[in-house]
């Protein structure tokens, strides 16, 4: 008899001045230079990326080190202290904080202080085709069929843009 044991991966990378973030999946691939390091991590199955203070989970993710990118597929979901997004894609290009969903957009923002819209008590809701989105700055740029509702509250446009720090 054999039995099958699931094989997990798990990295854990570590910057100066920053938390510790880590990433689990069934299973990867990395492309590993002469010089030590890595260049490309492949994460297949129920990946789960984390740190202190944000979460994402995707059926894949890929990372290309050289281009500081990453790029989540399938069920992708990432949320912080204040949001959560899901898309079928969701792509992070840390240098520039830059972020790109596409492929039916889903944006929840959870009233408090750092919501860039509060038009009632509760969440806010965004859908869209796609969202183009900088971490950096607090612009979020919905565009395609774009929808935000809030309680009672509806809004239904080609385009929605939200600013988080001057909350307009």
């Amino acid at each position: 008899q054999t039995c099958a044991l699931p094989i997990y991966v798990r990295t854990a990378r570590t910057m100066a001045g920053k938390p510790t973030e880590t990433a689990t999946a069934r299973s990867g691939v990395a492309q590993l230079v002469a010089t030590g390091g890595w260049s490309q991590m492949d994460l297949q199955g129920d990946v789960k990326l984390e740190d202190p203070d944000r979460h994402a989970q995707a059926d894949h993710a890929l990372f290309r080190r050289i281009e500081q990118r990453a790029v989540l597929t399938g069920r992708a979901l990432v949320r912080d202290a204040n949001t959560e997004t899901a898309a079928p894609r969701i792509t992070f290009e840390q240098a520039s904080g830059d972020i790109h969903a596409d492929g039916g957009v889903r944006s929840t923002d959870l009233p408090g202080r750092s919501s860039a819209v509060q038009l009632a008590p509760s969440p806010t809701h965004v859908t869209s085709d796609v969202l183009e989105a900088n971490s950096k700055t607090g612009r979020a740029f919905y565009s395609g069929h774009a929808r935000m509702w809030q309680g009672e509250s509806v809004l239904e446009a080609d385009q929605i843009e939200l600013l988080r720090d001057t909350r307009v």
